[in-house]
């Protein structure tokens, strides 16, 4: 099955398949799937998402900017193979979907404990992996 990858840690990457995605997206709208993965478990509401992202702009503007790149995201990142959207929003809510194929250097970090001694080399290994730098 093939799956979204996301880094955002670094450069930032968006990868269907063989496929970058991220020269597609605006700078909003990363900004936008960054805050939703960021308040995974419980989304976000539209107002705080326009606040963040489009503070100097009248309500009105706001509101067609974040409508906009919804929009855009959704045509840039299609439905997986089992048909279901990575964003899902009503009209107060927006979050990422929990059934959609993707996987993230971010929610991989996000996930992290520090168990001491629990931790094998390679895990440390891995989560450092994640620190990928600007190229």
């Amino acid at each position: 099955m093939t799956e979204l990858i996301i880094n955002l840690m670094g450069r930032v990457e968006f990868k269907y398949g063989e496929k970058n995605l991220e020269h597609k997206l605006s700078n909003k709208g990363v900004a936008l799937i960054s805050l939703l993965m960021l308040n995974i478990k419980n989304g976000i509401s539209r107002e705080k998402l326009i606040s963040y992202l489009w503070a100097d702009s009248d309500d009105e503007a706001a509101r067609y900017n974040l409508r906009y790149n919804l929009w855009n995201i959704k045509k840039v990142i299609h439905a997986d193979e089992c048909g279901e959207d990575l964003i899902l929003s009503t009209k107060d809510y927006c979050h990422l979907n929990a059934k959609y194929a993707f996987e993230s250097d971010m929610l991989k970090l996000m996930k992290f404990e520090c168990r001491g001694e629990e931790q094998s080399i390679e895990d440390l290994y891995s989560y450092k992996q994640l620190f990928r730098g600007i190229s």
